[in-house]
């Protein structure tokens, strides 16, 4: 089994840095995960930059394997458009993108958040995002030819609650 693991500086090296006798590494590939531990006798180079495929990245617990095409108020999505902007402005990453709050007010609807708000009329903006199963079965759940005007109810009413 080949292993593929991240190089590590000299022993001598990181004991003069650190006072460390042995290091475990942490080996991530598309395959495999594998832990190894090196002593201070084994002499190991560290390169200066990390292979992409060892680079560790959080996934999402639910993957977003599905796209819905939306249409959203022009108006509405600008609003959001700022909102986000403001918030990465202000240091709250919490949402990274427009469809990060609409699947947000989705997940929230289908967890009973009740509609407060009117759709409005005016210029649609058409875009799709992506969703896991889940949201897509309840998305899928609306009435075809109101979807449009019900994700722009579900959208306005989650964010009077923010």
């Amino acid at each position: 089994m080949e292993l593929k693991a991240r190089q590590k500086r000299s022993h001598e090296h990181a004991q003069k840095e650190s006072g460390v006798d042995s290091i475990q590494i942490q080996s991530v590939t598309s395959d495999h995960s594998e832990a190894i531990a090196l002593s201070a006798h084994d002499n190991v180079q560290m390169p200066n930059e990390l292979d992409a495929r060892d680079a560790i990245v959080e996934q999402p617990s639910k993957p977003l394997e599905h796209s819905i095409p939306i249409q959203c108020n022009t108006l509405l999505y600008t609003t959001l458009h700022n909102m986000v902007n403001a918030s990465h402005a202000a240091g709250d990453f919490r949402y990274t993108s427009v469809a990060d709050v609409v699947r947000e007010a989705i997940r929230s609807h289908k967890e009973g958040m009740p509609l407060t708000e009117l759709a409005e009329k005016g210029r649609k903006r058409p875009t799709s995002i992506r969703v896991d199963q889940e949201l897509l079965s309840h998305y899928n759940s609306w009435p075809k030819r109101l979807r449009t005007q019900i994700l722009e109810r579900v959208i306005r009413s989650y964010l009077k609650t923010l």
